[in-house]
């Protein structure tokens, strides 16, 4: 081996010595190795991941590793920002128009689910709502709203086709509006007081705000000697569709009309 030889060795060694010292490995920066052959790895994706303090693991090149840069939410969590109250929302060529009856009815006249959709379906005719199809967002003590409505991932507008009261089905059934239902099939504004009690006047729901059954549904809407759960069409928490119940079943009551 010559002088020169000799010398490179040494000073490789050297350094190897003093980057291990300070827990740097010549490597991972792509350095000459000491016997002169070729530059090790760059670190990157290839090294795998690195532990963080809670046990879990974070993706070198951030794009598969848990909360990685692809913007999609947590395993469980809603697949859409749309979901999120209040998340940014706007009304594209798609999207579900609901509405509150103008028209009242007796509990115990209603009938059960089929009937009621077509007291909906028939509403939305008789005011020249021509396309889609209307369905009522109502439960009896077996069948949830969930059960017999669709729900999509578009906004929910109010008859005049611009006002957002949900940017989506998940959010229509979060418990949070963006803006009542307080508009009829004509567009006009929904003048009836909710009142709880007896002679109650309200929304027949029978539905919790996340499109359960409350089981307060005048057996199903075909008596008036059971309790009844009421919705307030002015306003936008819970209590638009649960904002009374075990009121008496002896009222009038309109119902909220969702396109299918």
């Amino acid at each position: 081996m010559s002088a020169r030889r000799v010398a490179l060795a040494a000073l490789a060694a050297l350094a190897t010595s003093a980057c291990a010292l300070l827990g740097y490995d010549l490597g991972d920066y792509g350095g000459a190795s000491a016997d002169g052959g070729s530059p090790g790895p760059i670190d990157g994706a290839s090294e795998g991941s690195t532990g963080d303090d809670d046990g879990s693991s974070t993706d070198g090149a951030g794009g598969d590793g848990g909360g990685g840069g692809d913007g999609s939410a947590p395993d469980g969590g809603p697949d859409d920002a749309s979901s999120q109250p209040d998340a940014p929302c706007t009304v594209g060529a798609n999207y579900k128009r609901v509405f509150v009856t103008t028209d009242v009815y007796p509990a115990d006249g209603i009938g059960g689910i089929q009937e009621a959709n077509g007291y909906c379906i028939g509403v939305a005719a008789a005011a020249g709502i021509i396309q889609g199809t209307f369905a009522a967002w109502i439960s009896t003590d077996g069948v949830t709203a969930t059960d017999h409505l669709t729900f999509a991932n578009v906004p929910y507008v109010l008859v005049d086709g611009k006002t957002i009261v949900a940017c989506s089905g998940a959010e229509l059934l979060s418990g949070h509006l963006r803006h009542p239902i307080d508009r009829t099939e004509e567009n006009g504004f929904y003048q009836r007081t909710t009142q709880c009690g007896a002679g109650a006047t309200g929304v027949w729901t029978g539905t919790l705000p996340d499109g359960g059954t409350s089981r307060q549904t005048c057996r199903s809407w075909t008596a008036n000697d059971a309790g009844a759960t009421l919705g307030d069409p002015h306003v936008v928490d819970g209590g638009w569709t649960q904002a009374c119940t075990g009121v008496s079943c002896g009222g009038q009551g309109s119902l909220y009309c969702i396109e299918q």
